[in-house]
């Protein structure tokens, strides 16, 4: 990582972010869900602070960077709002 940071840092401001995961949410369509990343972010919003979003190009994942002591509670949220019904409102 050293490595890259200096050679990227020749031309860019580079910043690494340390003690970070990678939540994803991956299902059949998921683009084509109408309301689906909204109710992904309403459910992230009480318990962790989002840093980065990536949606690929096919239809099957949703991924957000959190930090890495925000990821238990991030799981039950998402748990609670997308399979329990437990819809919180923003």
């Amino acid at each position: 990582l050293d490595a890259v940071v200096r050679e990227i840092g020749g031309f860019a401001t580079v910043e690494v972010a340390r003690d970070r995961v990678i939540v994803a949410v991956v299902g059949d369509r998921l683009r084509a869900t109408r309301g689906l990343a909204a109710r992904v972010f309403a459910s992230l919003a009480p318990v962790a602070n989002i840093e980065m979003i990536s949606q690929g190009s096919n239809e099957i994942n949703l991924s957000v960077v959190i930090r890495a002591d925000e990821r238990d509670d991030a799981l039950r949220a998402l748990h609670a709002g997308l399979f329990e019904g437990d819809q919180p409102t923003v």
